[in-house]
């Protein structure tokens, strides 16, 4: 059988009809395109499933229940509440135990609108009313200091190494021995230094103060954390901000409503324009879920922060109100009217909107103050600014040109934050609140603003889809000094599956851990004052957002279940934030010999209030790494003649914090 009978045959068309036999073949021909396309992608999808199968090695820490006897099935339950105060709408209030206990785990939620706890058995928790089997206990790690110290032991020095690993450890802490060598001034062949990775900590070259650490206190992450039952939110929190937990003290509060809530609003949705903000009022998720959460954290935790005593909360704007913009949408636009450098006794017609968006944050942060009794730590101008004029982005941002961002600064924000409201004074006002790689370009025309800069106390950067971290650095060393040595940049903002491609609530995956890890060693690196995560909390499914936006968070809730996944992110931000708190100052480290096949990366701190001093290392190598490190202080310091260095050694993928005396010197 020839060619030609045989695509015959596979047609099925008659050998006697040219003509039918050849329109079947082009038709044939005119999609065999799309059906290798369709047959392509198939098979792409396969081999993605095949390959990710086995991924999900979850890392479940459930709702770890203490252990105890209940002598009865009626027990007497110690709770708080917590309430917005106010009239009618206003007098919603949360119930948050104040201890935990194993068998009460019922949350008692004070709003006739909830339909998530109706139960009224609050004071009569039986025995077992609802149990999680086969959780994993995990060790609380313990603080700097506690029950190690540090002694020398035949010239050699004990320390203290905090791990978290591909392997499984999770903030696993445990004594090493630092074992001191001698490396010779001219290395050679044989000299045990030449090929090991130095570290040479200089006392003298202090640089960055740390602010803080935290995350965002989003609709979602407030919703996330009050679907639990009491047990597991007070959990949760502990988790998070407890003297056992990550000890976080800033949180980053949303004025309305952003990307992650269950919808788009503002606190000033008027149908008409509201100049004067008559319709100004805190919303449900104010009155129902951040308020409660923030005099709960505040009253609970406050006392830990050995820094002023105080938690550090800071607000940023996604979008005003409708009524405020040129496009009539929550998406994209910028203020309506326009805006100059020329100031006046009183605001021109033309820039009443940018007054009114001033005047409309500053209600929101005195409005929180008094129903939370907290002072606000800082406000950044406008989230995400620049990064609104992207293309395909459809959530709550607006365009703010820099020039009308430092007008806007000067004339109403600044006057506003600073000198007209006592009790507002001490708010920093934080620039940028973007990219990093808009940095220096975009803050440029603020920050050389003499009378912008005059009331602007910081940057924020977000830490999305770029690696410039030497514009933090750039940005710092030329505006500390002229601040008093008081200017800071701050990283406000990262997330794990932000891209369209990325599986969102993925827990347990190492592989995002590692990308929390080098992003923050490299911001501090780069001179960043502390680190605040977006989304505290999200759901299995990396939600819940209002247009159906999903990521991945350090805490994943199981609503089904009443349990919460901790992911190898929570355990790599507790690296830095348990053992370098507030106050600590970054110490210059140069690396010697770290030529290896992924990332190895250092930083140091001297911590607050004692002798000791933090080095955290990021081994992204699936192999040890064996190190050694040297202190050196003044010129007047005599070690600096000597090569004497304290051996130690890396697991492979992980972060380690190393804690140790500054007095590591001969």
């Amino acid at each position: 059988m020839n060619q030609t009978d045989s695509e015959m045959e596979s047609l099925d068309i008659e050998p006697n009809n040219d003509e039918r036999r050849r329109c079947k073949f082009i038709s044939l021909r005119n999609y065999s395109l799309a059906i290798c396309l369709v047959e392509a992608v198939a098979i792409c999808i396969f081999m993605y499933l095949l390959l990710n199968s086995g991924r999900l090695n979850q890392d479940v820490i459930n709702v770890e229940y203490k252990q105890g006897k209940i002598s009865s099935s009626n027990v007497t339950v110690k709770f708080k509440v917590y309430t917005s105060g106010g009239q009618g709408e206003a007098q919603e209030s949360v119930r948050i135990l104040l201890d935990l206990y194993p068998t009460c785990n019922l949350r008692s939620y004070g709003s006739t609108q909830s339909d998530k706890c109706h139960s009224h058995r609050w004071f009569n928790c039986s025995p077992i009313e609802r149990r999680i089997e086969n959780f994993k206990a995990i060790p609380s790690p313990a603080s700097p200091g506690e029950d190690d110290s540090l002694v020398v032991a035949n010239e050699h020095q004990v320390a203290t190494m905090i791990t978290t690993s591909k392997k499984g450890l999770r903030l696993q802490r445990k004594q090493i021995l630092l074992k001191k060598i001698e490396c010779k001034p001219k290395l050679n062949s044989q000299d045990p230094c030449k090929f090991s990775t130095r570290l040479v900590v200089q006392t003298n070259l202090k640089q960055q103060r740390i602010i803080g650490w935290g995350g965002a206190l989003t609709d979602s992450s407030a919703q996330n954390i009050l679907s639990l039952t009491t047990n597991g939110t007070r959990r949760l929190l502990d988790d998070y901000f407890g003297s056992e937990g990550l000890r976080f003290n800033m949180i980053r509060l949303t004025i309305g409503g952003s990307d992650f809530s269950s919808r788009f609003y503002t606190n000033d949705d008027s149908p008409n324009d509201d100049l004067k903000l008559e319709k100004f009022k805190l919303r449900e998720e104010d009155i129902l879920y951040k308020i409660p959460l923030l005099r709960f954290i505040k009253g609970e935790y406050g006392s830990q922060w050995a820094t002023n005593d105080s938690l550090k909360v800071f607000a940023s704007m996604w979008s005003p109100p409708i009524w405020m913009k040129t496009n009539g949408h929550f998406n994209k636009g910028q203020l309506k009217g326009s805006i100059s450098d020329r100031i006046t006794a009183s605001p021109p017609k033309e820039e009443l909107y940018f007054n009114a968006l001033a005047e409309l944050k500053v209600k929101f942060l005195l409005a929180y103050q008094q129903q939370v009794g907290i002072k606000f730590w800082g406000l950044t101008v406008m989230n995400e600014p620049l990064f609104a004029v992207q293309p395909f982005l459809n959530f709550n941002t607006m365009i703010f040109p820099s020039t009308d961002y430092a007008n806007y600064v000067v004339k109403y924000l600044g006057p506003k934050i600073k000198r007209l409201n006592p009790e507002l004074k001490d708010v920093k006002l934080i620039a940028h609140d973007d990219n990093r790689r808009y940095l220096a370009s975009y803050t440029a025309p603020i920050l050389e603003n003499q009378r912008a800069f005059e009331y602007i106390d910081g940057v924020a950067t977000h830490s999305y889809a770029d690696e410039a971290y030497h514009q933090l650095e750039e940005v710092y060393d030329k505006y500390h000094a002229a601040k008093n040595n008081s200017f800071f940049v701050l990283p406000t903002e990262l997330c794990s599956g932000h891209l369209p491609f990325m599986e969102k609530a993925l827990v347990g995956d190492w592989n995002r851990g590692m990308h929390y890890a080098l992003d923050i060693v490299r911001s501090l690196k780069s001179s960043a004052s502390g680190w605040v995560d977006w989304n505290l909390v999200l759901d299995n499914e990396g939600g819940p957002g209002w247009l159906g936006g999903r990521l991945d968070a350090a805490i994943i809730v199981d609503k089904e279940h009443d349990m919460y996944h901790k992911s190898p992110m929570f355990y790599v931000l507790g690296q830095f934030s348990r053992y370098i708190p507030p106050d600590s100052i970054k110490l210059q480290t140069k690396v010697y010999n770290d030529l290896f096949d992924n990332h190895f990366e250092i930083v140091t701190f001297a911590l607050p209030g004692d002798e000791r001093l933090a080095t955290v290392v990021v081994n992204n190598n699936p192999y040890p790494v064996q190190a050694m490190i040297k202190i050196t202080g003044d010129k007047k310091d005599t070690s600096l003649l000597k090569n004497t260095y304290y051996s130690f050694y890396c697991e492979p993928d992980s972060v380690s914090t190393i804690i140790y005396s500054n007095k590591l010197r001969t």
